[in-house]
C-alpha cells in the first residue's frame, strides 16, 4: 500500500495546494532485523539530477536476513534537470541493494548498477539516512566520469 501512496504523491499534484511526498521517518527493529525509511532525498551536492531530481519521494525497506535493502523511488525530472531537453517526465524505480554492514549503530548496502555505485547509509542512533552515488565506467557504463559524485540526505 505505501507504495502506491508514494507514486501517488507525484501522479496527483494537482490535487493538492503544494506537491508533497511520504513524512520523513526512519524507523528501525534492531532485534527483528528489519529498517523503513520514508521522505525525500535533498541534494547536498549543490545540483539537482535526473538520478534523484529535485521533486522525489522515497519509502526504503531492508531486511538483515537476506541482507537486502529495496529503494522504491518516485522521480519527477523537470524540463531544467534533464539533460536532453524533453521533461517534465515521472518515472518510479526500484533499486536492489546488498546489505554490506549491519551494527546496532548504522546500515550501510551498495548497488551496483551499469553506471554507478550508489551507497545507501542509514544511522540507527541519529534515525538518519544519507544516499552517494559515483559514476563509474567498471560495468560497461560509457562517458562515466568518477569525479561525478552525488550525495543526499533524508528530509
Amino acid at each position: 500500500m505505501r507504495r502506491y501512496l508514494l507514486i501517488g504523491a507525484l501522479v496527483f499534484p494537482g490535487c493538492t495546494d503544494t506537491l508533497k511526498s511520504n513524512p520523513f521517518q526512519v524507523s528501525v527493529d534492531v532485534a527483528g532485523g528489519y529498517a523503513t525509511l520514508d521522505g525525500k532525498w535533498q541534494s547536498t551536492s549543490g545540483r539537482s539530477t535526473g538520478e534523484v531530481p529535485s521533486i522525489n519521494a522515497v519509502h526504503v525497506e531492508c531486511d538483515r536476513q537476506p541482507a537486502v535493502c529495496t529503494e522504491f523511488l518516485a522521480r519527477m525530472i523537470t524540463k531544467e534537470e534533464d539533460d536532453l531537453g524533453g521533461g517534465p517526465y515521472l518515472f518510479a524505480n526500484v533499486i536492489r541493494y546488498r546489505v554490506l554492514e549491519w551494527s546496532d549503530s548504522h546500515i550501510l548496502a551498495r548497488a551496483e548498477p551499469r553506471a554507478a555505485d550508489v551507497e545507501l547509509r542509514i544511522a540507527i542512533l541519529d534515525k538518519s539516512a544519507e544516499r552517494t552515488s559515483r559514476e563509474t565506467g567498471a560495468r560497461g557504463g560509457i562517458g562515466a566520469d568518477p569525479s561525478q559524485v552525488n550525495h543526499w540526505t533524508l528530509k
